[in-house]
């Protein structure tokens, strides 16, 4: 009869309390157990006092056991900001201990059943010895009589060495988990005389003993993430090993892509993105923005079915905006997209010309295209620059002037290139011109560039023009008719007349009379000579305004993320479960030589 195994390979804690587990039940009895030891045996203060520290004390061992910060336990939390405040922040050494001598290895294939069974082996071995260091698996775990993870440490890196074993992502991942679980030679010490006096001493002391080594060697030990390889793609390198923190072994990943963004349609201020998921997915969406691209301005989520799509409006701030898109699929398995600051076109490239301005409204990728659209601002008068006569005949005088003239009409072509990808489109002043522009196929970073060719037609005003005429010196008599009108006038005259009489007498009279003189228009012909000296003689006239064309280039330049062609994922298959025991009558002679 085959061997019946209890179902306890689920990827789950075990919850018997409330929310406790086994391992915090047992440590919620030992805190309790040591707070009324306090209180019981505690050689000062009255009982009020003696209740208060016991009080305490179980308080604050329940917290550490219980208590959480973002999924964490708190004494993992406590010991990160010890190492925070009390570790090294510069390399003391010379720069050459941070180089490496030599290049990686590349990682090899797996070749054949031996590299298979050297997998599987080594990362089993691997999980066992993450489990010898874990503290809480030193408590209600007493079969295990001795400390076995240097061997375990040392059989997995045989295992991982052998030919054709996968290797980690980066080629001191080994050598950087055994420096975490094993950081200095002061806790191997630790761990050996843990070991002696494990005969002696109660199992939970030498637990909390442990402890208390393990966290003084981890604030002691540098980070391992700071000796990585600096040329080492931060994707390839593990960040953070949860597995001290969890209580089960995680499942191993599944590879493949689950979500994908079709569509990236940026305008002023804003991103819409079309996202379609390759599995079922939660999705929850997010934009950062402002002063260095940190601060949290959109949020928003989203359930998907396989081949779902949903579309997202974000806004874009700052200078360095960025989005992502995490999910967890239906089996657990978490992960992100991020579109980054360099793969959105923010703010919209514009660019300023003689005769157009051209900004870019808005500029989207799909599968294969990119498409736009560019807004022309075109002057209505410029300046134009011509060679003006402002005097012919007797003397010509031209000169160069600037002259504000009128835009008639504009036309122009955009062309739009990418690469080897060309595509081009009519221009108009004052409206919005669009372009379509096919591309290759495939996840890349797409530059386009933008070049205008415009042409304007002017309408130059002239000044009028001045003709001069010359004229030779010369004398000539000129006869005039002068006529002069003589006015008439007039007066009274008084006069003192004396008369004599026969007698000889003499008498005074006064005499008056009136004298006028009539008015009268006298005509007389008058002959005057007169000498004209050299001289030049000026008339204006108007003239018709001046046709031109003026010829100008705007160039543009932007840059956009374009993603992989969507496929659909599928989960590879489970490894075959192995057959339920059955129970049968044993058969003659199946028995021979059992008890």
């Amino acid at each position: 009869m085959r061997e019946h195994e209890v179902p306890t390979h689920v990827q789950a804690e075990d919850r018997v309390i409330l929310w406790l587990t086994f391992p915090q039940i047992v440590a919620v009895t030992a805190v309790c157990a040591l707070s009324y030891g306090a209180y019981r045996v505690a050689p000062f203060g009255p009982s009020g006092v003696r209740m208060a520290l016991a009080a305490m004390m179980a308080a604050f061992g329940v917290a550490m056991i219980v208590g959480r910060v973002g999924g964490r336990r708190l004494p993992l939390v406590a010991a990160d900001l010890l190492r925070f405040a009390l570790g090294p922040r510069l390399h003391a050494g010379p720069a050459s201990e941070l180089v490496r001598s030599e290049p990686p290895l590349p990682p090899a294939p797996p070749a054949g059943a031996a590299a298979r069974g050297g997998r599987r082996r080594g990362r089993r071995l691997m999980r066992r010895a993450r489990r010898a260091f874990r503290p809480h698996a030193w408590f209600g775990k007493r079969r295990r009589r001795r400390w076995r993870g240097g061997g375990l440490l040392r059989r997995a890196r045989q295992a991982l060495d052998r030919p054709g074993a996968r290797r980690w992502p980066a080629p001191d991942a080994p050598r950087m988990a055994c420096s975490a679980l094993r950081p200095s030679r002061a806790l191997r010490a630790a761990a050996r005389r843990c070991s002696l006096l494990r005969r002696r001493w109660p199992r939970l002391p030498l637990a909390g003993l442990a402890a208390a080594a393990l966290a003084a060697a981890a604030i002691a030990a540098p980070d391992p993430a700071a000796a990585q390889d600096p040329g080492a793609d931060p994707e390839e390198v593990p960040l953070w090993d949860l597995s001290a923190e969890l209580e089960f072994e995680p499942a191993d990943p599944v590879p493949g892509r689950r979500l994908y963004y079709e569509e990236l349609r940026i305008v002023p201020g804003r991103a819409h993105v079309r996202l379609r998921a390759a599995t079922d997915l939660e999705v929850r969406a997010r934009a950062f923005g402002g002063p260095g691209g940190r601060e949290l301005r959109f949020w928003g989520a989203a359930s998907l079915d396989v081949g779902a799509a949903v579309s997202f409006s974000m806004p874009l701030v700052g200078d360095s905006p960025s989005l992502t898109f995490s999910w967890v699929d239906g089996i657990g398995q978490a992960g992100a997209l991020s579109i980054t600051a360099e793969r959105i076109p923010h703010p919209l490239p514009a660019a300023q010309g003689e005769i157009c301005d051209l900004a870019v409204t808005s500029v989207s990728w799909r599968p294969g295209r990119i498409e736009g659209t560019v807004a022309a601002t075109c002057a209505k008068r410029l300046d134009e620059r011509v060679r003006v006569w402002t005097a012919v005949g007797h003397e010509r005088i031209g000169m160069d002037a600037g002259i504000d003239s009128a835009v008639d009409s504009v036309s122009g072509t955009l062309t739009v290139t990418d690469g080897g990808f060309t595509a081009s489109s009519a221009l108009a002043p004052d409206s919005e011109a669009s372009f379509s522009l096919p591309v290759a196929r495939g996840e890349s970073l797409r530059t386009v560039r933008l070049d205008a060719a415009l042409s304007a037609d002017l309408s130059v005003p002239l000044p009028r023009l001045v003709r001069l005429t010359h004229r030779p010196a010369r004398s000539e008599v000129r006869t005039r008719t002068v006529s002069l009108l003589r006015p008439g006038t007039g007066r009274t005259v008084t006069r003192t007349v004396t008369v004599t009489h026969p007698d000889g007498t003499k008498t005074k009279h006064d005499v008056s009379a009136y004298l006028s003189i009539p008015s009268k228009v006298i005509t007389r012909q008058v002959s005057v000579s007169v000498y004209h000296p050299a001289h030049v003689r000026a008339k204006t006239e108007a003239r018709s305004d001046l046709a031109r064309t003026r010829s100008g280039t705007v160039a543009l330049g932007l840059a956009i993320g374009a993603d992989a062609d969507y496929a659909a994922m599928s989960y590879p298959a489970p490894p075959p479960a192995d057959p339920s025991s059955t129970q049968r009558r044993a058969q003659p002679g199946e028995l021979v030589g059992w008890p």
